[in-house]
């Protein structure tokens, strides 16, 4: 994959995540960015997610307040960045917060 393959596909990935945590209302006590590339999510703990691209190896990079660092690669068939154990990244996410709801 080219660099700006990835840098397109991961910034709609992180995109659709943002939108998806700002456009929810189950989702407001979150404080939730979209800075240069980067996802900010604020748990109500102040506890933080960062998910940011990481280009030399073309994986997303999530690291959790909860789960530690996970990274996700683009899977073609799936349509999606999957981690080593096949759980997208915005699935995993969502259910991490999900005890904030």
């Amino acid at each position: 994959m080219q660099e700006i393959e990835f840098n397109n596909l991961a910034q709609i990935e992180l995109s659709k995540l943002y939108e998806l945590l700002v456009g929810t209302s189950k989702y407001s006590d979150l404080d939730t960015e979209l800075t240069d590339g980067i996802v900010y999510i604020t748990l109500p703990t102040d506890r933080q997610y960062v998910i940011n691209k990481h280009y030399p190896s073309k994986q997303i990079w999530l690291s959790s307040p909860i789960s530690g660092a996970s990274y996700y690669s683009y899977d073609l068939l799936q349509d999606k960045f999957i981690n080593k154990d096949n759980q997208a990244l915005i699935e995993k996410i969502l259910i991490e917060i999900s005890v904030y709801e």
